[in-house]
């Protein structure tokens, strides 16, 4: 058999490898009749029968004990791999299709997550993070107002945490409340948003107008949010 490289392959021959390919895929690929493919049917049929054991057929350079060969094969993705002395002739998959090579990984069950109408009721569910909320609500829409007025900006509120003190702290990007505020990967500090500037929920560019008043455990009567003393990152180390 003629090894073929991919950077050697004509039109013509990645047109009969998609060819062989689509071959295989109705071959092995088939519904059994009668049998629910749910992941209790899958485990209940021979985990070596091929029209079981195959979960998908595709395209993909071969690998021969973990490293590239650049030969494109016909891909087999089963559900379990095994030593081929413990397999009969009839469990055995083909070395080669249509004069391609094969080769074959183990990937488990592929099983969707959820169907399509509950996937859709579960977006449904979800908050809109633009939306403004009182009090603010982790994986909402915030941001701050360019002291320049150069450009308009949101992020997202990720999470409030505590330390081992019990101290409050805003989890979130430092260009998101901060403005990059430190110092860069270069060594430079940048001055950031000046203590006491107001973070706005949504952030201005999702349609927020009100910039929060309190901010979680804040006492009553602040302001604003004073943005350094709040807010924690990481820092790029720097050998």
């Amino acid at each position: 058999m003629e090894v073929r490289l991919f950077t050697a392959m004509s039109k013509g021959d990645l047109s009969n490898l998609a060819q062989a390919k689509a071959d295989m895929s109705g071959m092995y690929l088939k519904t059994v009749a009668g049998v629910a493919l749910g992941s209790r049917a899958f485990r209940a049929t021979a985990a070596t029968a091929k029209t079981h054991n195959v979960v998908g057929v595709g395209i993909d350079e071969k690998f021969v004990d973990g490293v590239p060969t650049g030969v494109m094969a016909i891909k087999f993705l089963v559900r379990t791999k095994a030593p081929e002395s413990s397999l009969s002739k009839s469990e055995l998959l083909p070395k080669t299709v249509a004069g391609f090579e094969t080769d074959v990984e183990e990937v488990g069950n592929i099983l969707p997550l959820a169907k399509k109408a509950a996937a859709v009721a579960h977006a449904a569910a979800m908050p809109n993070p633009k939306t403004k909320f009182r009090p603010i609500q982790p994986g909402s829409s915030i941001g701050f107002a360019d002291p320049n007025n150069g450009f308009i900006m949101a992020g997202t509120f990720g999470l409030l945490v505590k330390d081992t003190s019990g101290k409050k702290y805003t989890l979130s990007n430092n260009h998101v409340i901060a403005f990059e505020s430190g110092v860069d990967a270069s060594g430079v500090t940048r001055v950031g948003l000046p203590v006491g500037s107001p973070i706005y929920q949504p952030g201005l560019l999702d349609g927020g107008t009100s910039p929060l008043t309190r901010w979680p455990n804040s006492p009553a009567g602040s302001t604003c949010m004073p943005i350094p003393r709040t807010t924690k990152w990481m820092e790029p180390s720097r050998s």
